[in-house]
């Protein structure tokens, strides 16, 4: 039986990157802020728009790619009982596989504990993975193991694209990871 984990990826998003791409949109940035952040040194707001987008991102990233491993049509075949036993573990290699989509990380500007602004954000999702195995058990994704993967990251403001996409280094899942009470497929 698997067991309930926490799994820490180390997705490799570079603030500096994302940084320079906020660069090219800054005077958008700064009227979307109702010209709270054009007070402001805009090398500190930078930065730290750059460290807020990185985290909202890196946190929202590794649940965004499992739901889309939820609506996979071609895992709909575990969810027949007949063919795939309750309480029984199979697997699915889904190797080479990718996903796209969007994550909308939203910036709260704040100073002096007082709201100024927020800024939302849309970042396209360009994730592959290269030799993936998925665990299913009771038409539920229960863990997974092996494989590379590489995701791209697009950040764009108000339907415009912040330069070019950002890629992350290519990194390699553990080779076995399971989880509780898993994700149910859709």
């Amino acid at each position: 039986m698997a067991s309930a984990a926490t799994i820490e990826v180390d997705l490799g998003i570079d603030a500096e990157e994302i940084g320079k791409r906020l660069e090219t949109r800054r005077e958008e940035i700064e009227r979307d802020s109702r010209e709270a952040l054009a007070r402001l040194p805009w090398p500190m707001v930078r930065e730290r728009l750059a460290i807020a987008i990185r985290d909202e991102v890196g946190k929202d990233l590794v649940p965004w790619i499992a739901q889309a491993w939820k609506t996979a049509e071609e895992l709909h075949q575990f969810k027949d009982g007949a063919t795939y036993p309750p309480g029984r573990d199979a697997f699915y290699d889904m190797a080479p596989h990718s996903v796209e989509g969007l994550i909308h990380p939203q910036v709260f500007i704040r100073c002096a504990g007082q709201d100024l602004a927020s800024l939302r954000f849309d970042v396209k999702v360009a994730a592959e993975f290269q030799t993936i195995a998925l665990i299913i058990r009771d038409a539920r994704i229960i863990g997974f193991g092996g494989g590379e993967y590489s995701v791209t990251l697009t950040i764009g403001l108000n339907g415009n694209e912040l330069g070019e996409p950002i890629e992350l280094k290519r990194s390699r899942l553990p080779a076995r990871y399971t989880f509780e009470p898993g994700l149910p497929i859709l």
